[in-house]
């Protein structure tokens, strides 16, 4: 078994008291919509978010750390300045 079997992945994704976590590997795509990201996930699932005020640097931040980080990823969209962290 390699070391990335051996290490799970999750995601987290905040939006003021709502909290969805899922494995990494459940997570299908990120990408940003003209009011908002959309969120797929394996199952069906899509959170749809709606903020017409979003900046494109938020939306691509996300998308970006969702692409080329590793690690536990927390995504908070309650946050601008830092909506996407890798958690230790």
């Amino acid at each position: 078994m390699s070391e990335k079997e051996k290490k799970k992945e999750n995601v987290t994704i905040t939006k003021a008291n709502v909290t969805i976590t899922c494995d990494r590997m459940d997570l299908i795509l990120v990408d940003q919509t003209p009011d908002g990201i959309i969120i797929n996930l394996k199952g069906g699932l899509a959170v749809n978010y709606t903020d017409q005020y979003m900046p494109i640097e938020v939306k691509e931040r996300v998308k970006q750390a969702v692409n080329h980080m590793s690690g536990n990823l927390e995504i908070n969209l309650d946050n601008y300045l830092k909506p996407a962290k890798i958690l230790g």
